[in-house]
């Protein structure tokens, strides 16, 4: 048998594995339990350390009843007409915007929900800001609403960030 008539086998290299397929951009269509835990524990918090707004809410007589308040020459006056009450309604809206926010986080993320999470957080800074400046000259500095402006705002930056993400 003549083997110079057949065919000479070339070694060709084997072909080169396929490229690795790129990872999927991370899920944020639900950002899980940890973020909203951290909100609604916080904004519970808040609202324990701080209940005079939401007890006068319930009952504004009851409330006047057990807590009464003066002016600068010590007349009596309504617990809506201090300046306390402008300290205490910032941490309430505040601790709200925490319990929503922790709550709209439980859900299958949306644009909307993101959108109007994120109007509420600058709207409790925004206000919170407000009443820093408005209590300064007779409450002094108001650490805790100051803290809240603080923590709204870098709320509201993750927000827009991960409303842009979806």
């Amino acid at each position: 048998m003549d083997f110079s008539k057949l065919p000479k086998f070339t070694r060709t290299p084997p072909p080169s594995p396929p490229e690795p397929m790129p990872e999927p951009p991370p899920d944020v269509s639900h950002l899980g339990l940890a973020e909203a835990w951290f909100s609604i524990a916080i904004g519970l918090i808040v609202l324990f350390v701080f209940p005079y707004t939401i007890q006068y809410l319930l009952s504004p007589a009851a409330f006047e009843k057990n807590h009464s308040f003066t002016d600068a020459q010590l007349n009596p006056i309504h617990y809506t007409h201090t300046e306390v009450f402008w300290a205490d309604l910032g941490m309430t809206v505040f601790g709200v915007a925490l319990l929503i926010e922790g709550l709209a986080l439980l859900l299958p993320l949306r644009r909307a929900s993101i959108a109007a999470v994120l109007v509420l957080t600058s709207a409790a800074g925004i206000f919170n800001l407000y009443v820093v400046i408005r209590t300064y000259n007779i409450l002094g500095f108001q650490l805790f609403c100051a803290l809240a402006v603080a923590i709204s705002g870098y709320m509201a930056l993750t927000q827009w960030r991960l409303m842009r993400a979806l």
